[in-house]
């Protein structure tokens, strides 16, 4: 016999019973207390994925992979019935149960729907699932439950708490119920950060294309690309922009929705929003060209260097500044392109660039673990390069008042420099993601 760990439970009545189910398609019957096996019951085709007692404890029910629920008699054991539906029940694997009550069973399976039974019918009553539409692995239902007659909710495979109201629910079993509410957040490493100042939230990014706004007390989710997120940035009128591995430029809202999604000839690198016109961006991509972006239309196309890895604009959109693989900043004049002058400390590619508008101060960091802020104004460093990482830097941030910035590395830890004094003083934060500030 295998050892039964699946599922199991203690009964309420005398004699205790404790039951489990098993892979072996089977479910154990111990006696006690002490527990010892008395017997299997053997009314399954597949695993026993879960095993659930009444609110009253007069009998419980088992689901399977064999897509069949059993209901049973708690005190005896005996089979009572089998709930069928031919027309509404699943057809996958049950892998959750749970009793609203002694008349209704809600059950999750991987066939991307949860249902809700009639007991004294045998028939369904609800069902629900996370979408309509184009179903995937990971709308698979991993787990459900309910509080009391008014709400009831599932998790998915990716991890999203999907909510039900039964006074929203369509009585048609036919009718698939979406959800009234989704929790979801990142399923994977952040790689981008940006906080909304228009509307006081904080937008996240993840290496599986999910865009995650965390505002009030859940966060709003969405997939909405193949590939890693790879920046984030806020327009003027508090527009989101996102740009995507796979040659795409998204602007969502506050709800994590696609408002408009453009195809673009190469990867994104970078976004850069007007700060001047809310309807202009910026496009840096990794075939050398920078683009200008009006509305929902390119209007421009500009040659750079295909060494070319980040991009940022000054306060009054008159210059571009371009970083690269060969540790020099660009500055180009905004309205044509034609480059102005360059900034050259630097020996190592160039990871990030930062534009701080009140002090018209430039942030920027490179492979060798170095910090350089610069005087936009005279085009000058300001002090000397810094150094507070033991690995590459990766990402870079100023604190709305410009007295500090933010620095994240390879090191997988966060430095805050304080720009009151030069050299700058230091805070160190370990165990971070390298990706983000």
């Amino acid at each position: 016999m295998i050892v039964h760990t699946l599922r199991n439970f203690i009964s309420y009545y005398r004699p205790f019973w404790c039951l489990s189910g098993s892979e072996d398609r089977s479910i154990g019957v111990y006696s006690g207390a002490p527990f010892e096996f008395v017997k299997e019951l053997q009314e399954h085709k597949n695993f026993v994925n879960d095993l659930r007692l009444s609110p009253s404890g007069s009998m419980f029910a088992s689901g399977s992979s064999d897509r069949r629920i059993v209901l049973f008699d708690s005190k005896t054991t005996t089979k009572i019935k089998e709930l069928v539906d031919e027309k509404n029940g699943h057809n996958g694997t049950i892998i959750s149960l749970f009793w609203v009550s002694d008349d209704q069973l809600l059950t999750a399976s991987l066939d991307k729907t949860c249902k809700l039974w009639d007991i004294k019918t045998s028939t369904v009553i609800y069902t629900m699932a996370a979408k309509k539409e184009k179903l995937e692995v990971e709308d698979m239902q991993a787990a459900c439950g309910a509080f009391g007659n008014e709400i009831m909710f599932s998790i998915t495979l990716n991890g999203r708490i999907n909510i039900w109201k039964f006074s929203e629910l369509n009585k048609d079993p036919a009718e698939i119920n979406l959800p009234f509410k989704v929790i979801g957040g990142t399923e994977s490493s952040i790689t981008s950060l940006c906080y909304s100042h228009k509307n006081n939230f904080l937008v996240s990014g993840d290496s599986s294309g999910i865009i995650s706004i965390w505002k009030d007390q859940f966060p709003r989710s969405n997939k909405i690309h193949k590939g890693t997120i790879v920046d984030l940035k806020e327009g003027i009128d508090g527009s989101i922009y996102v740009a995507g591995t796979y040659k795409m430029i998204f602007k969502v809202d506050d709800e994590a929705n696609i408002k408009h999604t453009l195809n673009l000839e190469a990867s994104p690198l970078g976004i850069a929003p007007s700060r001047v016109d809310a309807s202009t961006i910026f496009v840096l991509l990794d075939n050398g060209n920078l683009i200008k972006i009006i509305g929902d239309t390119i209007k421009e196309v500009y040659k750079v260097s295909k060494d070319s890895t980040c991009l940022e604009i000054n306060n009054d959109d008159s210059e571009i500044y371009i970083g690269d693989k060969k540790g020099v900043i660009h500055i180009y004049n905004a309205k044509d392109m034609s480059e102005i002058s360059t900034l050259t400390e630097y020996k190592y590619e160039i990871t990030c660039i930062v534009y701080h508008l009140g002090s018209k101060r430039l942030a920027a960091t490179d492979k060798h673990k170095l910090l350089y802020i610069y005087d936009m104004e005279k085009k000058v460093i300001v002090g000397n390069p810094m150094s507070g990482h033991s690995g590459a830097v990766w990402k870079c941030g100023w604190s709305p008042n410009g007295e500090y910035i933010a620095t994240s590395s390879l090191d997988f830890s966060v430095t805050v420099w304080y720009t009151g004094t030069m050299p700058c003083q230091k805070i160190n934060i370990e165990r971070t993601s390298l990706f983000i500030v």
